[in-house]
């Protein structure tokens, strides 16, 4: 291996000339070993927290106590945070604790031994050389998933420590396409109930993660395989039991042939390939069947009442519910809701071009913004190339989406795509005699569907926009 880069000589002399151990450790090695440039690289030492103040403080370099509790301290060089973080001989989580409880030690071989995998078990030294007491470096070379030690009894302990090991195996599979040896998946199939015992935000970040990598479907298959994932995501094991049908139908590359055998839970794995690696469309791929569920009249993930809704409208309150469970932003909840409502409304764009106009000011307005709607219509795309494959059908649905962008962009650039009634126009109606409540807002509401169906302008005088208004009130009593 290279020598490490010389950006952190100043901290190598530090700690060495304090008597100190430093070591380069987990993923960075991992990734300088295959070649990848590190996120992130942190460092290990046997020294104590304070130790590590006092290290850093005495070379004049800053010192963040970002989790001091739990041995780790960061530092800055050259204006990027890096984390130094004390030997540990034993590190878990209480039940829902996103903090751990850790036991200090000081020897290098028991910090790494109490890792999850061999492959971010290893540490490098200054000089480029590799501690590898477990065998990461030959897991990387076959691509392999074990924890450091390996065995049945060692992978229940590592997985016993922190639950969510059990997760983070099906990242690496979904990253590297590694595949967790027999240990492995036998120790996880049988600690998989203990994942309720993780906090939902850790559970989100992991998933995150996951669902954008490059052999997501890898990860989620082991995670289904091992039971992780329907302890996380409920709403899944019900899609194992129903048909994919025409909304997923799969596509064998090969034959050319379309295979509607396969169940909508393995359709909606393997839409995701097709989608954009962002969190939204990725979990939007992953959960956009479910309202197939609804048809099951054992499922126990559906309400009664539940039953009865289309299928775009149960998958939105699907979303929802899973959007809450994982602690999500509400900016997250109620977008990952609007697109999977609105999912395969592009399949209903109008020919005539007037039409279309106004279908794509409704898709707006029902979107809320033009960040969600391309995100409709990028999701839309990948699933018409999931279902469709290659041929006339798809390049003729792909050029009817490329028009819509071009009329949304000329119509935005025109201020004639998002309808905005003018300031002050609520007083303008109540001076001209309408009273303030549910009558006023019917007109308001009145006034704006005129103006996206172009019986009105969209740049009209405020007193126009009144005299319509009071032309429809005399002409009839309700306002449709």
């Amino acid at each position: 291996m290279n020598p490490t880069p010389q950006v952190f000589d100043r901290l190598f002399d530090l700690f060495e000339g304090a008597g100190f151990e430093l070591y380069m450790v987990g993923g960075c090695v991992r990734d300088l070993l295959l070649e990848l440039e590190p996120k992130d690289y942190d460092f290990a030492t046997d020294a104590t927290p304070p130790q590590v103040k006092a290290v850093l403080e005495a070379g004049r370099l800053k010192v963040l106590p970002i989790g001091e509790a739990f041995g780790t301290i960061a530092t800055l060089l050259e204006g990027v945070p890096y984390e130094i973080t004390t030997y540990r001989v034993r590190e878990s989580y209480q039940k829902g604790s996103r903090h751990p409880q850790v036991v200090f030690g000081s020897d290098l071989r028991e910090d790494l031994g109490r890792r999850d995998l061999t492959i971010n078990a290893m540490a490098m030294s200054r000089n480029g050389v590799i501690v590898d007491p477990y065998g990461g470096q030959e897991d990387l070379a076959v691509g392999r998933l074990r924890v450091p030690g390996g065995g049945l009894a060692k992978t229940k302990e590592i997985f016993a420590d922190d639950p969510l090991r059990l997760l983070r195996v099906g990242r690496f599979a979904a990253r590297f396409d590694f595949e967790p040896d027999d240990c492995t998946t036998l120790a996880a199939q049988k600690a998989a109930k203990t994942i309720l015992e993780v906090s939902r935000e850790r559970w989100k970040s992991e998933l995150d993660r996951l669902l954008v990598a490059p052999y997501c479907e890898s990860g989620l298959y082991w995670l289904a395989e091992v039971g992780v994932l329907f302890y996380c995501l409920p709403e899944l094991e019900d899609l194992l039991e129903v048909g994919g049908g025409v909304d997923a139908v799969a596509i064998d590359r090969s034959e050319g042939e379309l295979d509607f055998d396969v169940s909508a839970f393995e359709h909606s794995i393997e839409l995701l390939s097709y989608l954009p690696e962002r969190p939204l469309l990725r979990w939007a791929g992953l959960l956009h069947a479910v309202g197939l569920a609804r048809l099951e009249p054992d499922s126990s993930t559906v309400l009664d009442h539940e039953r009865s809704l289309t299928h775009s409208v149960f998958a939105a309150r699907v979303g929802e519910r899973v959007a809450r469970r994982l602690r999500a932003s509400n900016e997250e909840r109620d977008s990952l809701s609007l697109l999977l409502a609105l999912q395969g409304s592009t399949e209903s764009i109008p020919e005539d071009l007037q039409e279309r106009r106004l279908w794509a000011r409704r898709l707006v307005r029902d979107a809320g913004d033009l960040e969600l709607v391309e995100a409709i219509l990028s999701f839309d795309v990948g699933r018409a190339r999931y279902v469709l494959g290659e041929g006339e059908a798809l390049e003729a649905f792909e050029a009817r989406i490329a028009v819509l962008r071009d009329l949304i962009s000329e119509l935005d650039r025109k201020k004639e795509l998002i309808v905005r009634l003018p300031t002050g126009l609520g007083g303008g109606l109540m001076e001209a005699g309408i009273p303030a409540g549910r009558r006023l807002g019917e007109i308001m509401e009145w006034l704006a569907e005129e103006i996206l169906e172009e019986h009105l302008g969209f740049a009209e005088a405020l007193g126009t926009y009144v005299t319509a208004a009071m032309a429809k009130l005399a002409g009839s009593a309700d306002v449709e």
